[in-house]
């Protein structure tokens, strides 16, 4: 959802306020992005110990889900897929 939020911003004219990422990205490279940190979410977690991935999982996932939420709500960007 952050993924497809972040694609919406430049159609709608904004900017991207994460500043890790470019700040008018265009919906190539924030797939290309988006991709890229799932392949890398992905590597972390198995290269962690068990014992470790739990907390890793939900610190990423509550991550994800504040930003959706504040693109939703502040920036009134949609949630589509």
């Amino acid at each position: 959802m952050d993924c497809a939020q972040s694609c919406q911003i430049v159609s709608t004219g904004r900017h991207e306020r994460n500043p890790f990422l470019p700040r008018y990205p265009s919906p190539r490279t924030m797939r290309c992005i988006c991709l890229g940190s799932v392949l890398g979410h992905i590597g972390v977690s198995c290269l962690l110990p068990t014992s470790w991935r739990r907390p890793w999982q939900t610190t990423t996932l509550a991550l994800e889900v504040l930003a959706v939420g504040d693109n939703y709500f502040e920036a009134g960007l949609r949630i589509k897929f």
